[in-house]
């Protein structure tokens, strides 16, 4: 019962990391003026912009698909940890702690997904 019910958890967060990336990312393709602006006063070109989010998209579709679950999350961690480290460059200290959260649930699901890879692989014999 327990582990079913972490299970569900996990996957529950792995929905809501893909809905935030997919949120994120579309706000890049679609060129949200604010994210557009934010962006530019990095360097970033519209080329780029339009790249980043498609990433970021992209990320959130493979993890959906058990078996690019862990691409997904790598993906998505590193567009995270871009967008969050741009986010305090520019000062928005509480925005960045916010965004900071998404990395913290891929970690956790990483570390759980090794977990369940390793306990499926783990052959018992007999004792």
């Amino acid at each position: 019962m327990k582990g079913a019910i972490l299970k569900t958890v996990m996957r529950i967060l792995l929905c809501l990391v893909a809905l935030l990336a997919v949120t994120a990312g579309a706000e890049k393709v679609i060129m949200v003026p604010q994210e557009v602006e934010f962006l530019q006063g990095f360097g970033f070109s519209v080329e780029l912009i339009v790249g980043f989010g498609i990433v970021q998209i992209l990320g959130a579709l493979l993890l959906a698909i058990p078996r690019t679950t862990l691409l997904g999350l790598l993906i998505s961690v590193l567009g995270y940890a871009v967008s969050s480290a741009l986010i305090f460059v520019d000062g928005n200290y509480g925005f960045a702690f916010m965004s900071i959260f998404p990395i913290a649930i891929i970690v956790s699901l990483y570390l759980y997904t090794r977990n369940a890879l390793n306990n499926a692989l783990t052959i018992t014999g007999p004792t």
